[in-house]
Parts: C-alpha cells; sequence; structure tokens
C-alpha cells in the first residue's frame, strides 16, 4: 500500500492537514464522525488491551437440579487450562430456586479435593454468599469441586457462576 503524503482530513467542511504523530480513527462519540487520535495514546490503549486480553475472564456456570443429599459431591470440573479463582469469589454469583428454611445451607469449595471456601445460603434467602481466605489458582487437569454438608434444610434447584481469571 502506497504510503499518503501530507494527507487531509476534513473537518466541518474545511480539509486540514494531519498531524505528525496523529491518525485518524473513529469518533469514540459514536456520531460516525472523525478524530485524530495520538499515535503515542493508541501504542498506550493496545498495550493496556494486550493485559486485559492475559487477564480475560472464565466463567464456569452449572445448575444443580432437585435436593442435594448430605455430604454429596453436586459439582465437579476438570480445568482445561489454568484460572484462578480470587478470594473471596467477588464477582461470581450463585441462586437457589428454593430457599433453604430452618437453618442455612452450606456447600464446600474444594480444589483436587481439599476445601478452600465456602458458599453459604442463609435461612430464607435465595442469594449465596461465597467466602475463601485467599486466590485459589488452579492448572489445566486440576478439579473444582461442590459438596454440600450433613444438613441442606431444604435448598434446591441452584445456579452457580463461578467467575474467573485466565492465568
Amino acid at each position: 500500500m502506497p504510503r499518503v503524503q501530507n494527507p487531509n482530513i476534513r473537518v466541518l467542511g474545511i480539509r486540514k492537514p494531519i498531524p505528525s504523530g496523529y491518525v485518524v480513527g473513529r469518533s469514540s462519540q459514536g456520531t460516525g464522525d472523525a478524530e485524530l487520535i495520538s499515535i503515542k495514546s493508541l501504542a498506550t490503549a493496545v498495550k493496556q488491551t494486550a493485559v486485559l486480553s492475559q487477564q480475560q475472564s472464565y466463567d464456569l456456570a452449572c445448575f444443580l437440579p432437585g435436593q442435594p443429599a448430605p455430604s454429596q459431591t453436586v459439582m465437579r470440573v476438570v480445568a482445561v487450562r489454568s484460572f484462578l479463582l480470587p478470594a473471596n469469589l467477588p464477582l461470581s454469583e450463585a441462586f437457589a430456586n428454593t430457599a433453604p428454611s430452618g437453618g442455612s445451607a452450606v456447600y464446600n469449595l474444594a480444589k483436587n479435593g481439599t476445601n478452600f471456601g465456602t458458599l453459604t445460603f442463609a435461612s430464607g434467602s435465595q442469594q449465596g454468599v461465597f467466602a475463601s481466605g485467599s486466590d485459589t489458582s488452579f492448572a489445566a487437569g486440576d478439579t473444582l469441586s461442590v459438596v454440600s454438608t450433613a444438613t441442606m434444610n431444604g435448598i434446591a434447584d441452584v445456579s452457580i457462576t463461578f467467575a474467573c481469571t485466565k492465568q
């Protein structure tokens, strides 16, 4: 592609030269107009995008139909790539179609069979609360399990989405 010498841009109907160190891009305002973008800021944006792409989200979702039996492994996932569950799983969600009654329902979260956190539904609450002491890293081949505890107090039809970060 030939290089254009002294290119121009039309701004409000007037042709103006594009200053050195700038490129023309679409307006971020969504108007379809063109705007000048400094090459330096463009390079910074590309670097930031590269960093974010290395920290992409990686969601794991499951549905646990019915009522769990005591101490039942209700979910087990084998990791196909490395990922991280951040401490207290801040963006993860859990919802029970039928909330527990007469007491809470607690699920243990385990990595390769070792507990690292809990998912607790308070009595009468359909929204679950995650707790873990620290970040938990998984490598390809590691397992993430969800295990019911001895007393689940009638909880049923639970949906869980783990918000992970690719490593």
